[in-house]
């Protein structure tokens, strides 16, 4: 994560701490180094 190889939607996370707020109907797309993508929706 300190090197920047976690994205949420594009945008870089550095703390690895941080939370998603799961209690809204969203898609989120993750991304771990170069080729490993996520998709999270939340219904």
């Amino acid at each position: 994560m300190k090197q920047g190889g976690f994205e949420i939607d594009g945008i870089p996370v550095s703390d690895p701490s941080s939370k998603l707020n799961l209690e809204q109907a969203n898609s989120y797309r993750i991304r771990f180094g170069k080729k490993k993508f996520l998709r999270i929706v939340v219904e």
